[in-house]
């Protein structure tokens, strides 16, 4: 019983550092300039359709 408790603690620990590594990744990935983001960034933030800049 002990040991199947401490086999969900230590899954549950994994899939938080999983889940905090992919937003550290999202974090650092957002604050590249935009010729450093990666192609599916840039077409989800170019999609206004607009070519009038200010």
């Amino acid at each position: 019983m002990l040991d199947a408790a401490g086999s969900d603690a230590r899954a549950d620990a994994r899939v938080a550092r999983a889940d905090a590594d992919a937003a550290s990744e999202a974090c650092a990935t957002s604050a590249l300039p935009i010729e450093l983001r990666p192609l599916d960034m840039m077409l989800a933030i170019d999609t206004s359709g607009s070519m009038d800049y200010p």
